[in-house]
C-alpha cells in the first residue's frame, strides 16, 4: 500500500510565539501535574464527601483485572471557568480520566479505585484574521495571558458495581486568571460506570469543589460525560465475516482522516440540511472520522465522527459533544466500502448533567474509488445521510463529503483517467524542440525536480505561496522515492511526450483578486490539472481545474471552474544560468465572466540545478 499524503504548509501567523512562551506552554501541563503529586489526594475525608454514594470498605490484596478508564481523551467537561480558560462561556473542554489501580473491597461488587483526571482548557491559537479559520497549532499563536491550560487530579474513592456509581475526593493545581497558584480539592461523583459498555452508555457526572466559595482556590462546578471503554459489546452492527487485505483499519485509525462536506445547492444553514436542524446556525465544513478497537482480523470497529469548521487543526483541538457521532461500523467486501452505523449525542447545550446516546439514525458510507480524473482526485469519498422518512423531524438529504486531493490511497490497480488531454493540445501551442543544443530536462518518471514551491504573483504585485506536484505521470501514481534517484538524465531527449497531472495549490496575501473569492482574507487555492510534458524542452502544458468554496458553488451552482491554462518551464539540467521554475496560471474565460481572473505569474527553485540547495526552497522571489 502507498500513501501519497502531504501535509498542508502553515500560513503566515497573525502574531509571533518567542522560543520563551512556546517552552512554556509545552512544560505548563507537566508543571501542573507534578504540583498536583505534592499534595496527597488521601489528605481529604472520603466519608464526609462520598460515604453516602458508595460506602467505604477495608481493601483486599485483589486487584481487579481491568481498567475502567483507559487514560486517552475520552470525555468533554463543561464548566469550571476559574481555572480552566475559555473563549465563551459555553467553550466545552476535553478531559482524560485514567484508574490506575483498582482493588477489590470486603464488601461485595465494591472496589477502591486510584486514578487520575486531566481537563485541557480551550486555548485558541490564530491563524491570519480569525481563529476560526484555522485553530490550535503549535506553529500557530498562543494567546498572551498565562492562565488556562492543563489541570490534572489525583483522585481515589470507591465504585459499585451494581449501582454503577463511582465517588472519589482528590487534588489538583491550576492557575487563576492573574496567574497565581491555585491548590485545589475536588470530589468527582460519576453515573453509569458498568463493567460492560455499549454504544448508548454514556458514563455522566460532575466535579465539584471542597473549598469555600470566598475560598481563591473555588471553582465553579463542572458537568462531564465520559465515553465508556471496558468490555464492549456491539449493538448496531450484526455479526459479520469478512476478508479483506484492504487494511481498512490502518486508514480508520489514522487522526488525520479529514473529509470536506459538500451540501447539496439549495443548502443553507437555517435549512434542516443536516442532522444538526437549526442547532448550531451554520453548516460544518469538515469531518474527522476515526475508528477505534479496529484490528484487521476483526469483524467490526467503533468509531467516532467529529464535525468542524475547520481542518489541518492539531494540539488542543476541541469539539463540543453536539458536534460529534459515536457509532460502529463494518467493512464491506462486497461492494469494497465501509458502512456505519452513528449515534448522535443528545441534551449538551447547556449541561452535560443530563447528556445521553440516542437519535441512532444517522448512516454513512465510505468508498474508495479505482479510476480517478481530474474533477474527482479525491482517495476517498462517501456520504452521509439519514434512515428516517420525509415527515420525520430530523431528515435531511444526503452530504456528500471527500478527502483532499493531496492525500491518496494507492491501493494496487488505482488508475487516473485523463480527460483534457485532447483540449490541452488545442489551447497549448507546441514548442520547437529542434536546436536545443543538446540541454537535458527532468525525467518526470524518475525525478524529484519535478516537485517544487514556488511564489506566485499577479499583476499588482500580491504575492502567495504554494507547491506543486505531479499526481500520475502516464498511468502511474507519481512517486519518485520508488526510483530512488534525484534527477534523472539519461536517455531524457529520446522519452516521448508524455500525459502528466498535477495537484497546484497556493495561499495569497490580502488583497488578491481570483474571480468570486474575496480579497479580506487570505485566499487559499486549489487547482487540479492535467496536460503534455515534452522532455525534450522541459514545456508542460495543462488544463486545470480550480475547487470553488462553497460561498461560490451555491451562487453559480458550479463546483470546479475547469477554463484554466497552466504553463510550467523547467529549466536545464545542470545550468548555471537559469536555475528557476518560470510559468503561469490564466483564466480562458471571458473578462466578463465572474470566474474570470487575471493571469498569475509563478517562480520556484530548482533543486537539481541549484545543487547546494534544499528541495524546494524559494530563497528569493523573482521579479
Amino acid at each position: 500500500m502507498i500513501l501519497n499524503s502531504r501535509t498542508p504548509t502553515s500560513e503566515k501567523t497573525r502574531y509571533q510565539l518567542s522560543w520563551r512562551q512556546a517552552f512554556f506552554y509545552l512544560l505548563l501541563p507537566i508543571i501542573t501535574y507534578a504540583a498536583s503529586v505534592s499534595s496527597s489526594p488521601s489528605q481529604i475525608s472520603y466519608h464526609d464527601h462520598c460515604s453516602s454514594i458508595v460506602p467505604e470498605s477495608p481493601i483486599t490484596p485483589s486487584r481487579f483485572p481491568n481498567f475502567l478508564f483507559g487514560g486517552k481523551e475520552n470525555g468533554y467537561c463543561l464548566g469550571g471557568d476559574r481555572i480552566l480558560s475559555h473563549e465563551y462561556s459555553s467553550d466545552y473542554k476535553r478531559l482524560a480520566l485514567q484508574t490506575r489501580n483498582i482493588y477489590r473491597t470486603e464488601a461485595e461488587g465494591v472496589f477502591m479505585v486510584e486514578g487520575s483526571m486531566n481537563l485541557q482548557s480551550s486555548n485558541k491559537y490564530y491563524y491570519g484574521e480569525d481563529w476560526r479559520e484555522e485553530e490550535n497549532s503549535l506553529s500557530g499563536v498562543f494567546s498572551t495571558s498565562f492562565w488556562g491550560g492543563s489541570v490534572a487530579f489525583l483522585l481515589h474513592g470507591f465504585w459499585s458495581e451494581s449501582s454503577g456509581k463511582l465517588c472519589m475526593v482528590g487534588t489538583g493545581s491550576a492557575y487563576s486568571r492573574e496567574g497565581d497558584a491555585l491548590d485545589l480539592a475536588a470530589v468527582i461523583k460519576l453515573n453509569n460506570v458498568k463493567n460492560l459498555s455499549s454504544i448508548t452508555d454514556l458514563v455522566i457526572g460532575s466535579l465539584e469543589s471542597l473549598n469555600l466559595a470566598s475560598d481563591p482556590n473555588f471553582f465553579e462546578p463542572i458537568s462531564m460525560v465520559v465515553f465508556p471503554q471496558l468490555n464492549y459489546k456491539y449493538t448496531l452492527v450484526s455479526d459479520v465475516g469478512f476478508e479483506s487485505n484492504f487494511g481498512f483499519c490502518s486508514i480508520l485509525t489514522r487522526p488525520d482522516n479529514w473529509f470536506e462536506l459538500e451540501y447539496p445547492n439549495d443548502c443553507y444553514p437555517s435549512q434542516n440540511c443536516s442532522h444538526f436542524g437549526g442547532e448550531i446556525g451554520y453548516l460544518p465544513n469538515f469531518i474527522n472520522i476515526r475508528g477505534s478497537k479496529c484490528p484487521e482480523d476483526e469483524q467490526r470497529f467503533q468509531v467516532m465522527i467529529k464535525f468542524h469548521n475547520f481542518s489541518y487543526v492539531g494540539y488542543n483541538q476541541q469539539s463540543s459533544p453536539i458536534m460529534i457521532l459515536v457509532g460502529e461500523g463494518w467493512w464491506d467486501a462486497e461492494n469494497n466500502l465501509i458502512s456505519i452505523v452513528a449515534c448522535r449525542i443528545l441534551n449538551t447545550m447547556e449541561s452535560l448533567a443530563n447528556a445521553r446516546i440516542g437519535d441512532c439514525s444517522m448512516r454513512l458510507s465510505l468508498e474508495f474509488p479505482a479510476i480517478l480524473s481530474i474533477r474527482s482526485r479525491s482517495g476517498y469519498v462517501g456520504q452521509i445521510w439519514s434512515n428516517k422518512t420525509v415527515d420525520d423531524s430530523g431528515c435531511f438529504n444526503r452530504i456528500m463529503f471527500k478527502s483532499p486531493e493531496d492525500m491518496t490511497l494507492g491501493i494496487p490497480g488505482l488508475k487516473y483517467e485523463y480527460t483534457e488531454i485532447d483540449r490541452a493540445g488545442k489551447l497549448c501551442q507546441k514548442k520547437n524542440s529542434a536546436g536545443n543544443n543538446g540541454e537535458r530536462y527532468p525525467n518526470p518518471k524518475e525525478s524529484f525536480d519535478m516537485q517544487f514551491d514556488m511564489v506566485v504573483k499577479n499583476s499588482n504585485g500580491v504575492m502567495g505561496w504554494g507547491s506543486a506536484s505531479p499526481f500520475f505521470v502516464g498511468d502511474n501514481l507519481y512517486n519518485p522515492f520508488e526510483y530512488g534517484t534525484l534527477s534523472s538524465i539519461s536517455n531524457a531527449r529520446k522519452i516521448r511526450p508524455v500525459n502528466i497531472s498535477y495537484l497546484i495549490s497556493f495561499t495569497s496575501e490580502h488583497g488578491a483578486e481570483f474571480g468570486l473569492s474575496s480579497g479580506r482574507h487570505n485566499i487559499k487555492v486549489h487547482i487540479s490539472a492535467e496536460g503534455i510534458y515534452d522532455a525534450k524542452t522541459g514545456g508542460l502544458c495543462m488544463v486545470g481545474c480550480r475547487r470553488l468554496n462553497s460561498s461560490i458553488w451555491i451562487r453559480k451552482h458550479e463546483s470546479m471552474d475547469c477554463e484554466i491554462l497552466v504553463k510550467f518551464q523547467f529549466p536545464p539540467l545542470g545550468s548555471k544560468k537559469e536555475v528557476y521554475i518560470r510559468g503561469s496560471i490564466e483564466s480562458t474565460r471571458e473578462r466578463s465572466d465572474p470566474l474570470y481572473f487575471n493571469i498569475l505569474q509563478l517562480s520556484s527553485s530548482s533543486t537539481e540545478a541549484e545543487k547546494g540547495r534544499s528541495i524546494g526552497t524559494i530563497e528569493k522571489p523573482v521579479h
